[in-house]
């Protein structure tokens, strides 16, 4: 319970620094802001480096996490779609604060919080965008949401 409060709490002041609209704009500056994220993390958009039926992954690029950070690598499909970005790749960027100990209820509650959303109307959102890639299933509803 005590990571779960610790990421409600670093949402909150996210959203509270770059809401109430979270857009790429805001989502840039939330990326290279380390008040919000632990480490530094840029996104690229690469479907080869993804497995089947996922729209991102998030890992990171060496051992020293300070200096090269995390990749957030997003499905092409979604490359032009700027509205929807700041959803995907917020589930995703719980890994960068929290690692293998975030779950995707967790993700969940990170991005939700930050979009300004009810965790149930984030989820709901998400499955919509990520419906509309070829052949894709609905996120993982367990593990680290890097990771599955």
């Amino acid at each position: 319970m005590a990571l779960s409060g610790h990421i409600l709490e670093r949402a909150n002041k996210t959203w509270e620094k770059y809401g109430p609209t979270i857009d790429c704009e805001a989502l840039d500056k939330i990326m290279a802001d380390r008040e919000c994220l632990r480490f530094p993390a840029r996104i690229e958009f690469d479907s080869s480096k993804i497995d089947e039926g996922m729209f991102a992954i998030c890992e990171p690029l060496s051992d020293d996490l300070n200096k090269d950070g995390y990749l957030v690598t997003v499905h092409e499909h979604f490359k032009d779609r700027h509205q929807e970005l700041p959803a995907l790749v917020l589930y995703h960027l719980v890994c960068v604060n929290y690692g293998d100990f975030a779950t995707a209820a967790d993700a969940e509650l990170f991005a939700s919080t930050i979009m300004g959303m009810a965790k149930d109307e984030y989820y709901e959102y998400l499955c919509r965008i990520v419906d509309t890639m070829p052949d894709s299933p609905p996120p993982s509803s367990s593990g680290c949401p890097s990771h599955g």
